[in-house]
């Protein structure tokens, strides 16, 4: 058969069939389906610390990102997790009893080669203060008084240390000289509420005050200068011996 006798009509078409265009347009809505589910989505956050806590003997210590700050969701702390049943139990009752606020905290084996769950928050101070003063505001006084029962009756070996923050604006009143003043009156107002009216043992509590000295934000903008205006709750979970050194947060 002469070259001249092929038919153009049955000539094979070339590249991809078809169907693969309709089927590429199906695969990129699916992809941007899912983007969007990802996008509206919330991770619960104490369930996934607990998760995270079951994969200590899998994968060791993980890091996790906090939220500490009740207001915004701006404030991040990076803090190491080794998880424990025990210990997300105590993270579980502490966001109980500071709605909003993510606890954060780290289980391990101190220098004394005993165990010791330490567990943050981070609670704004015009939660708790009047701006310039160390008066406990009343609003405050139920939240206190279930750290009272936590400490009295599910966990009577824990130690608390309170840790007062200031922003880095100069304070000078008749009663306090500077922030580092007002910074440890603040810390010593929640101590002596726990043992005054809750009779916590005043072994098991440390108050200290670092004034504008430990900032989690730049003192830039308003905004800023609230989150470093701060009380910090430093839950330490050890045996009755426990050493009232205060723990750098």
């Amino acid at each position: 058969m002469a070259f001249d006798d092929f038919d153009d009509s049955e000539e094979q078409e070339s590249g991809a069939p078809a169907w693969v265009v309709t089927f590429g347009d199906m695969m990129s809505l699916l992809l941007t389906f899912f983007v969007l589910l990802l996008s509206f989505s919330e991770i619960d956050r104490v369930a996934f610390a607990q998760i995270m806590g079951s994969l200590k003997d899998a994968f060791g210590v993980q890091t996790v990102e906090i939220l500490t700050d009740p207001h915004t969701a701006e404030q991040v702390k990076r803090v190491p997790q080794e998880g424990n049943a025990a210990g997300t139990e105590l993270l579980d009752r502490l966001n109980s009893i500071f709605p909003g606020a993510f606890a954060g905290g780290s289980d391990g084996v101190d220098e004394d080669g005993q165990g010791a769950g330490r567990f943050t928050v981070n609670i704004p101070g015009e939660m708790l203060f009047d701006s310039g003063d160390s008066t406990l505001r009343s609003e405050f006084f139920p939240t206190l008084d279930k750290v009272c029962r936590l400490m009295k009756e599910e966990y009577p070996d824990m130690r608390l240390q309170v840790f007062g923050h200031t922003d880095n604006r100069p304070i000078s009143t008749a009663r306090f000289r500077n922030n580092w003043e007002l910074s440890a009156s603040r810390a010593v107002s929640v101590i002596t509420y726990l043992i005054n009216q809750c009779g916590i043992a005043a072994g098991r509590l440390v108050a200290i005050g670092y004034a504008d000295s430990r900032p989690v934000a730049p003192n830039d903008t308003p905004a800023n200068r609230e989150k470093n205006r701060r009380v910090e709750f430093l839950f330490i979970e050890d045996g009755p011996d426990g050493n009232d050194q205060a723990e750098v947060p």
